[in-house]
């Protein structure tokens, strides 16, 4: 059987926008059959620079090339992509004349991190592999139920669940699920949350929202009322959200339920705390913090957050990921200085006016860590789902020890019927399956965030898959 790997890029269109096309997409051909890998989205992006004002210059690809390089002393082929950088819309980027961006891969499913070398681009735009890397390939990125660990019948849930409910969290505690988003219908103001024996139960017609933190002006919860998210630490129970006051600047917040409290009535959450840094002050002032989330490993505590400069100006940073350690004792606190996780430097990431890396949660398993995030236009089809991961025991405040998947893990190519699915997270049922709870609009124009639940299958190698 013949197989070749082919490279290119795509022509841009109203909704194929230049961010997306400008990339390298590759696609598989066994047989005389042509199969467009990651369902014909890019893959490969370009790393858009900073420029001396802090702000992203967005970069694009052209011209892809692909080869095979010498080989390994294992005798495992390896490849190498390379592509002429351009600017965002196509046009030539003077700082990269005569040089192009190179990746190496040995299964076209992971990459090498870019380097800008001086090369030519005489080579073509496909390369033949053998049949066992063609098998490998397609059970990657053709999923099917029994490519998976996870044999048993998938659990199905319908489209819409919930409308005008984005940013989800589905939560088991003490025998009942409860459900808390941001509440688009309310004009984001107010904590809401639903309780039910079951997740069905969740989205019934009849299942009462009981308002836990309403607006008040006094206490300066007035608007933005947004993602929040529940969380044990140290054995408590907390809802870590942003809120502002009557300035819009949303800032991260914590609120802890009280010793044998009850999640659904409002007495029994103590006094929001806004986040602070490990000298008192607040995480931010100026800027806004939002998004937060917390994970824990090897007995250590984390937060991730999306933090913002400028927003509105034309300084804007764009939204970019920090982690900082915390404690179990005083999580509202931080313990360490806050750290650059990432910034929205790839094409689907920065896209239609929406600079966007928000929305972090984590999913462990196998003694590794997902963090996995959104990006691009928040309220728009093109938000998606990226990925940055590491070992559970790796140098977890260090941005260099963490890999950043290239493209999303779930876009609006994932689903039909499924627009801009993003800001995700995850639980598990009674029967121990994980699922992915996200938003997701039910239209390509501008049409309501809907609560969308999708079960997470893993593959053999234990990596988890989020667009079957």
């Amino acid at each position: 059987m013949t197989n070749t790997i082919k490279v290119y890029t795509r022509e841009a269109t109203e909704d194929y926008t230049s961010s997306l096309a400008n990339s390298v997409h590759i696609s598989l051909c066994s047989n005389g059959n042509d199969m467009p890998l990651n369902r014909n989205y890019g893959i490969l992006f370009a790393t858009g620079a900073i420029d001396g004002e802090d702000r992203i210059v967005e970069k694009g690809l052209s011209r892809p090339r692909v080869f095979r390089l010498q080989a390994k002393g294992s005798g495992e082929a390896v490849f190498g992509i390379s592509a002429e950088r351009v600017m965002q819309d196509g046009s030539n980027d003077e700082s990269a004349d005569g040089k192009r961006l190179l990746w190496t891969t040995s299964d076209f499913i992971h990459f090498s991190k870019e380097e800008l070398l001086s090369c030519d681009d005489s080579s073509g735009d496909e390369v033949q592999i053998d049949d066992n890397l063609a098998s490998i390939i397609k059970q990657h990125y053709f999923i099917q139920l029994n490519t998976t660990v996870d044999t048993s019948p998938a659990k199905l849930y319908r489209f819409p669940l919930a409308e005008g409910w984005a940013d989800p969290v589905i939560f088991p505690w003490e025998g009942k699920y409860y459900f808390l988003a941001t509440n688009d219908n309310t004009n984001d103001v107010g904590l809401y949350v639903r309780e039910a024996a079951s997740v069905d139960g969740l989205f019934e017609p009849e299942t009462e929202v009981h308002l836990i933190l309403d607006y008040n002006e006094e206490k300066g919860f007035m608007q933005t009322f947004w993602a929040p998210e529940f969380h044990v630490i140290g054995g408590e129970l907390y809802i870590l959200f942003a809120v502002s006051g009557k300035k819009w600047e949303p800032q991260s917040h914590m609120m802890r339920l009280r010793k044998g409290g009850d999640i659904s009535n409002p007495l029994d959450w103590e006094q929001p705390k806004r986040v602070e840094k490990a000298d008192g002050s607040f995480l931010a002032e100026g800027d806004i913090t939002l998004d937060m989330t917390y994970f824990s490993a090897c007995a250590k505590h984390y937060l991730v957050w999306s933090y913002r400069k400028h927003i509105g100006t034309p300084l804007d940073s764009g939204s970019m990921l920090y982690i900082a350690s915390t404690s179990a004792e005083r999580p509202w606190r931080l313990t360490g200085a806050p750290v650059l996780l990432s910034r929205p430097l790839f094409g689907w990431e920065n896209i239609q006016g929406t600079i966007n890396n928000e929305g972090p949660y984590v999913l462990k398993k196998d003694g590794k860590i997902y963090l996995y995030y959104s990006g691009g236009a928040a309220g728009g089809y093109t938000y998606a789902i990226g990925l940055l991961s590491i070992k559970e025991d790796g140098d977890i405040l260090n941005p260099s020890a963490w890999e950043k998947s290239p493209c999303p893990l779930m876009s609006y190519y994932s689903l039909e019927g499924q627009y801009g699915p993003g800001h995700n997270s995850f639980f598990k049922d009674a029967e121990g399956r994980t699922f992915n709870v996200y938003h997701a609009q039910t239209s390509i124009g501008r049409s309501p965030r809907c609560t969308a639940i999708r079960q997470v299958l893993f593959r053999s190698d234990g990596t988890p898959v989020l667009d079957w």
